[in-house]
């Protein structure tokens, strides 16, 4: 019996957790707490499994990852076209500020 459809399983959830990820951004018009590099690395990534599946002719991997390095590409669009850098220097220090010690 053919573990293929494991496959087709993951590819489902990745799908499904990369397209919340991306209608999340894009629906709050917002890129707080988002790292433009998941977007980047996602479609750099996606590029690369794409020829790796097709050379290999893993035909899950080499339908699933062109899907989602389109999702990336949107994702960096909804990126660049919300992107929140301008906030605050409040906000931004917010996400690496260290409480001080209490002696």
């Amino acid at each position: 019996m053919s573990m293929e459809w494991i496959g087709w399983v993951a590819a489902g959830v990745l799908l499904l957790t990369v397209g919340s990820q991306v209608v999340a951004q894009l629906r709050s018009r917002s890129t707080r707490g988002v790292s433009i590099w998941l977007y980047i690395g996602q479609v750099l990534a996606s590029t690369l499994f794409t020829i790796h599946a097709i050379n290999t002719e893993a035909w899950v991997f080499a339908t699933v990852n062109p899907i989602t390095g389109l999702a990336g590409l949107v994702g960096l669009y909804g990126y660049w076209r919300f992107d929140d850098s301008d906030d605050s220097e409040d906000d931004q220090k917010a996400f690496v500020e260290v409480p001080e010690r209490a002696y």
